[in-house]
């Protein structure tokens, strides 16, 4: 497999992105940080042409784009079955806060 590239909006105006980027770090896998800067004139242009859901995170893997936070963390947590807690509530709220 190829490494995974994460684009993401500024961490500081893009708290999705930052969720599915802190999942990604503690994941432990190997993946590639693409940064879309989101003041520029072209953004919505530049983010259309890397998401199919014209928003970032957007994670681009072998099998396709994935372009929603919790969407991510699940395609992590497939690759790490560990990520996600063993406890039922434990993992509900893990969800959540993804």
């Amino acid at each position: 497999m190829s490494k995974p590239r994460l684009f993401i909006g500024n961490r500081r105006f893009s708290s999705w992105s930052l969720r599915a980027w802190q999942v990604l770090q503690k994941s432990g896998l190997d993946f590639e940080e693409v940064l879309v800067p989101l003041n520029d004139v072209d953004t919505r242009s530049t983010i259309s042409a890397i998401s199919p859901g014209g928003t970032v995170p957007a994670l681009h893997t072998d099998d396709g784009v994935i372009w929603d936070s919790l969407a991510i963390c699940e395609w992590a947590a497939e690759q790490v079955p560990s990520l996600w807690p063993a406890s039922a509530p434990l993992r509900h709220r893990a969800r959540s806060a993804a």
